[in-house]
């Protein structure tokens, strides 16, 4: 049917494109669902689990349906049913159904039903509650089986009547169009598209043959419950994200949701099999007195909203959500839109977002964007207690695990028309291998840094550096983020670092990739964003005060720097003076006698060496012409001393200086805590710091008198 994965993604897709789901009615659960008629079942979000798996809120909300079923008189008679394993548990999903955090839905409740008329399939969804101490948080008092009474017997009679009174119910494609251009999200914000709800029904529901009383409550409830459309969205995106999965093939992902203990997707080309992973936790506002250490982990059905490609991923829809789920303000909002629309692959005109230039909501969640990123899906989300009975406790996000899709992709292997389609050796196994590893991106690179698409070899591995090595001597250095920066290298996060330093310490090789540099079971994959490390050139620059020579940190060969620095010299550093000078004014000179003396990785000559081309540069004595033959005379460096002090002086003759050299001489220029700067660039190494900063000082004398 389809030749290729791309083929099979387009029909996914104009398939979600085509749905129209309605808003037809509100029916008793067990009138729609027949599994709920065996026998004491409930329906639960997320993917599959038992009673003893379920986390807190989940297990509270069991209680809530046990007493209001009537199967148990009080909690501890519900709570006995429950883990004698008298209780049923489907997910809502096997049904075509969806539910909000718990998801926790009984026969007697009312659902939601809404029908796609292009296709005539149809999703359920229960009905909001409101917020606060509720079911779906894990609520289960008397207070919330009041309100689940009413909601059976008083709101979904009127809501039904009301419906039944607009032909084919209510076009929900068309109200949520509006509802977007409003600030909704669909996830977090639904109060524009609650209003239209009620602003359609409101004639309706005052026309009916109903208890006044009653339909003044209903107006009263649905006016104040800024959510109510939530679950409305759900069942749409159900309905819609439904539709797409009819076709069986390529790689969209046609549902995400979680159950508090395990995140679950479902994918396009592989039918109703559910890859999951462990959950995480999510991160936000608090309500007051609450705080994250009582934080439930992710669950709900809810992110079938995301999987649409709206919630989180239409964050720039709705920028006041992000205030509310503490992720910032507009530019927050556009990025997070910008981020996930890397990862879906068309665009949705049909929910056109004015703030974004009426672009569409994101469409096609595609699981293969997802591992060649790295970039996971980001779920607007609300927060329960971890303990049963309390209830929602704050709002924030979350991020969907990479290590479902990575699943996802690695079980498509193989298949006609799956994401991995064709065989697994070879050319597309390298590459279906590439795209299953754990990918590091760099938060930045040096624009001097080297071609890392060359052979490496190890040269070292410490605390907060790795060093690789290749063939023609280019260093390529790994830095843990908050730990200086070389000309030579790149930045990672502390995690990232750490992961890649244990790998290597067990033995594993760097081997390069046009993908990047694989490490193990890592992709270190190409930095995106790149800065210079080079000296600036100022019209002023001012000198290093010699008050600031009055340290006791010691140098590698000299003593103490406020010894070293004295006038008159000691008659080594008044030689290496002299070289240096000559060297300046175009005198050949061979740099090999004077390499390699002194302690440490880069010895202390090297460092005092490049402390003085920091100060020729700073002050405008050298330039580039003059910096590529400084060493010209001096044959292979490598022969004095080590790889990596060859690559830092080599770098420092041209200009290029690590972030610590550079901070120093910023504040210098600016004359702003150069104490501190100093601080910094004396914390390096064992006595790295104090012989670069002897050296600058030599060099100082040496160019400006």
């Amino acid at each position: 049917m389809f030749t290729s994965v791309a083929q099979a993604n387009a029909a996914v897709i104009e398939q979600i494109r085509r749905a129209r789901p309605h808003w037809l009615d509100v029916k008793p659960a067990s009138s729609l669902i027949s599994v709920l008629n065996q026998g004491k079942t409930l329906l639960h979000a997320g993917p599959p689990m038992r009673w003893q798996e379920m986390t807190g809120p989940m297990k509270g909300a069991c209680i809530g349906a046990c007493l209001f079923e009537g199967w148990a008189k009080d909690e501890m008679s519900a709570l006995a049913l429950l883990e004698q394993g008298k209780v049923n548990f489907i997910p809502c999903h096997h049904v075509n159904a969806v539910g909000p955090m718990g998801g926790i839905t009984s026969a007697s409740m009312p659902m939601l039903v809404v029908e796609n008329i292009t296709d005539g399939n149809r999703a359920y969804c229960n009905l909001n509650e409101g917020i606060g101490k509720v079911m779906r948080f894990g609520a289960y008092g008397e207070d919330v089986q009041q309100r689940l009474r009413w909601m059976r017997d008083v709101l979904m009679p009127v809501l039904s009547a009301a419906l039944g009174r607009l032909e084919r119910g209510l076009d929900l494609t068309a109200m949520m169009a509006q509802g977007i251009t409003m600030g909704d999200e669909f996830h977090q914000r639904n109060i524009a598209s609650s209003a239209l709800l009620m602003r359609t029904l409101a004639p309706h529901i005052a026309r009916l043959e109903h208890d006044k009383q009653q339909i003044a409550e209903v107006m009263d409830f649905l006016s104040v419950t800024d959510q109510f459309f939530l679950n409305l969205a759900m069942a749409y995106c159900k309905a819609a994200m439904d539709a797409g999965a009819q076709i069986r093939a390529g790689s969209i992902v046609t549902a995400m949701t979680r159950n508090g203990d395990m995140f679950g997707i479902r994918v396009s080309g592989l039918g109703d099999r559910w890859f999951t992973a462990p959950v995480n936790t999510p991160q936000g506002l608090f309500f007051t007195g609450f705080s994250q250490d009582q934080a439930n982990p992710d669950m709900g059905d809810s992110a079938i909203t995301e999987t649409f490609g709206i919630g989180g991923a239409a964050m720039i829809a709705a920028p006041g959500v992000t205030r509310f789920v503490g992720a910032g303000g507009m530019e927050a909002a556009k990025s997070v839109s910008e981020e996930m629309a890397e990862i879906y692959l068309e665009r949705n005109m049909q929910l056109q977002i004015p703030g974004w230039d009426f672009q569409g909501a994101c469409l096609g969640l595609d699981i293969r964007r997802v591992v060649e990123t790295g970039i996971t899906p980001l779920i607007n989300t609300g927060i329960a207690h971890k303990e049963a009975g309390i209830g929602q406790i704050g709002a924030g996000t979350v991020r969907a695990p990479l290590a479902c899709f990575e699943q996802a992709l690695e079980g498509s292997a193989g298949g006609k028309h799956g994401p991995g389609a064709g065989s697994a050796g070879g050319k597309h196994g390298r590459k279906l291998r590439e795209r299953l590893m754990k990918r590091i991106h760099p938060l930045m690179a040096s624009r001097q840094s080297a071609d890392y698409r060359q052979p490496w070899q190890m040269s070292g591995v410490w605390r907060r550096s790795i060093n690789f090595v290749a063939k023609s001597g280019e260093l390529l250095t790994l830095h843990r983020r908050g730990s200086g920066f070389s000309p030579g290298g790149w930045i990672l996060r502390g995690g990232d670092f750490d992961a890649l330093r244990d790998v290597l310490t067990d033995g594993e090789k760097p081997q390069s990739t046009a993908a990047g540099i694989q490490i193990g079971e890592f992709l270190l994959c190409e930095p995106e964003r790149r800065c210079s490390l080079r000296v600036p050139r100022y019209l002023a620059s001012p000198r290093l005060n010699a008050t600031y020579m009055q340290r006791s940190e010691e140098t590698g060969l000299f003593g103490p720097l406020t010894v070293a620095a004295v006038q008159p010299l000691c008659p080594e550093l008044r030689q290496f003076c002299h070289c240096f000078q000559s060297a300046l004014a175009g005198a050949a000179t061979d740099w090999r006698l004077w390499l390699g003396k002194g302690p440490g990785l880069t010895p202390s000559h090297d460092d005092t060496l490049t402390g003085m081309l920091l100060a020729a540069w700073y002050f405008g004595a050298i330039d580039e012409r003059a910096g590529r033959n400084f060493f010209a005379q001096s044959g292979s460096l490598d022969r004095a001393t080590t790889l990596v002090s060859v690559s830092y002086l080599r770098y420092a003759a041209m200009g290029h200086f690590a972030s610590p050299l550079l901070h120093f001489i910023h504040a210098l220029r600016r004359d702003v805590r150069t104490e501190t700067a100093i601080d910094g660039l004396l914390a390096l190494g064992h006595t790295s710091g104090a012989d670069t900063l002897l050296g600058f000082w030599l060099g100082q004398q040496i160019v400006k008198g």
